[in-house]
């Protein structure tokens, strides 16, 4: 079932999954993605470059605790199709060898931005990456308060978590919610976030969960645009399409060109390029 899978997601048959770093991983490992939009100062926490050092590997209550950091929506050099594609394949080549996700922590920065329509967009595609039942494992950790006027800092949290992320901390759900933690710069306090994770279930028990796009692409064979997550990232392109109509017809020529081609590679394979990361400066 995983070979099938991972080759409705890797372009080249030469293209290695197992990518420095992944070899030495096992089932019995700590894993926790870190997620967010590109900017979000992930590279400022955290600094491990791509294929000279896959995987940043700390002993915890006699396990490897692995952080594995993943490419950003919104980034100028890659769509978010193929954003997407590259965070399923390391997730679904992962989960096929019986390495579970323990947490994800999603990365969004406080200041100086405000919360765009895009960025609400981008928490819906990862509301569908984890599924509702894997919404008690994730952290939503703001981050760049060092930078952020204390008055205006505490009013954006309150936005996020009484508008933008209100369905992600509802305390109403059954399957339980999301966790929200200020993200200060400093390793204490990203030790601090992981603790958070591995608290709730025991630091030497902590057990992993199936994302849900894990299990729609191995459990269930699905392919890629098939999956909730990608449903939903087309449905934000559409949402692009549909305010490009009322654009110069220069934007909405660039637009439509950009809608086209992203929904085009959903179909498309792709090759892996993820970073797996815990190092400070």
């Amino acid at each position: 079932m995983l070979k099938n899978s991972l080759k409705k997601l890797i372009k080249d048959p030469q293209d290695d999954v197992y990518v420095k770093g992944d070899e030495g991983l096992d089932e019995n490992d700590i894993i926790i993605p870190i997620m967010g939009p590109t900017g979000v100062g992930k590279s400022t926490h955290y600094v491990v470059p791509i294929k000279e050092e896959l995987a940043e590997r700390y002993k915890l209550s006699g396990r490897n605790l692995v952080v594995v950091d993943t490419p950003g929506f919104n980034d100028t050099n890659l769509s978010d199709a193929e954003i997407l594609r590259r965070i399923a394949l390391w997730l679904a080549s992962a989960y096929g060898r019986n390495m579970k996700v323990s947490g994800v922590v999603y990365m969004y920065p406080i200041y100086p931005n405000r919360m765009t329509r895009n960025d609400c967009s981008n928490v819906k595609v990862f509301r569908k990456i984890c599924g509702d039942g894997g919404l008690s494992r994730v952290i939503l950790a703001t981050t760049r308060w060092d930078i952020c006027p204390p008055e205006t800092g505490t009013r954006r949290e309150e936005e996020l978590e009484k508008n933008f992320w209100r369905n992600l901390l509802d305390q109403s759900q059954a399957k339980g919610t999301a966790t929200m933690k200020r993200l200060p710069n400093g390793a204490e306090h990203a030790w601090q976030i992981i603790d958070t994770i591995l608290e709730k279930h025991g630091h030497a028990e902590v057990d992993g969960i199936i994302l849900n796009i894990q299990h729609q692409l191995v459990t269930k064979g699905k392919k890629l645009q098939q999956t909730d997550a990608a449903i939903e990232l087309r449905r934000k392109l559409q949402v692009l399409l549909n305010e490009s109509s009322s654009s110069s017809v220069k934007t909405r020529r660039e637009n439509l060109e950009k809608v086209v081609q992203q929904v085009k590679e959903l179909k498309i394979p792709f090759s892996s390029r993820i970073k797996s990361f815990f190092g400070f400066w």
